[in-house]
């Protein structure tokens, strides 16, 4: 069987993963919004190009962790279903 905290915990863990994540990601979207509408020199057009990299990257870093915790929660759901449960408590993200 499955123990229902430690799914909860499962579940907690990637909450606390995105918001770390989230948090780089905000960070780099401020920087981002220094460059933008600005007619740049080549080396800032590079540190613009670097930062945009990274902001996009990171995006992409918290879409793939979000998906993973949906798959969890999916799979929980599915078993809870098989098995004809109801239980107190509910599964969420």
């Amino acid at each position: 069987m499955f123990d229902k905290q430690e799914l909860q915990s499962n579940i907690e863990s990637f909450d606390v993963k995105i918001n770390h994540e989230q948090s780089q990601y905000d960070e780099y979207f401020k920087q981002s919004q220094y460059y933008e509408g600005k007619t740049l020199d080549p080396q800032e057009y590079q540190k613009a190009q670097n930062i945009f990299e990274k902001l996009n990257l990171q995006g992409e870093k918290i879409n793939t962790m979000i998906d993973q915790q949906n798959q969890l929660i999916k799979e929980i759901n599915e078993i809870l279903n098989q098995l004809g449960c109801n239980p107190n408590f509910e599964i969420t993200s």
